[in-house]
């Protein structure tokens, strides 16, 4: 079987990645490729009210959107509350993206209902992620 296959990749649990998103992490390291230069990767997992989620851990944390994301829970950990629409994409230092960027990520977030928008102290709308609060509140 080894023989006919063109790429072949040995897949292990890696316990020394982290990543804030995702709770499985195994490392691909490829031992057969004839038409193929892969290298190894990390590969991260997540099961999800039932869904399953996968990806290139690299590029997943790498991704604007998810940047965006981790800009959103920083904020409310250093400041114990979540920001609002405009403080969250106005912040360029924090996520490194651009207005249009974040917004247009902040919709997709918002769609994909990774993030979502609740009225906080004031009538002040604040952009929260929807699995953080499950798990701290």
């Amino acid at each position: 079987m080894k023989d006919s296959c063109t790429t072949l990749l040995h897949l292990k649990i890696n316990d020394e990645a982290t990543s804030e998103e995702y709770e499985h992490i195994l490392t691909a390291y490829p031992e057969k490729q004839r038409e193929s230069t892969i290298t190894k990767f990390d590969l991260a997992w997540k099961i999800y009210d039932g869904e399953f989620t996968c990806g290139n851990l690299v590029e997943m944390e790498a991704t604007p959107l998810s940047r965006l994301i981790k800009a959103c829970v920083e904020s409310y950990e250093e400041k114990g509350e979540w920001p609002g629409k405009d403080e969250l994409i106005k912040s360029k230092d924090r996520h490194g993206l651009t207005q249009n960027m974040a917004k247009s990520c902040l919709d997709q977030a918002i769609k994909d209902n990774l993030l979502c928008i609740n009225i906080g102290r004031h009538n002040r709308h604040e952009i929260q992620k929807t699995d953080y609060q499950r798990n701290f509140l």
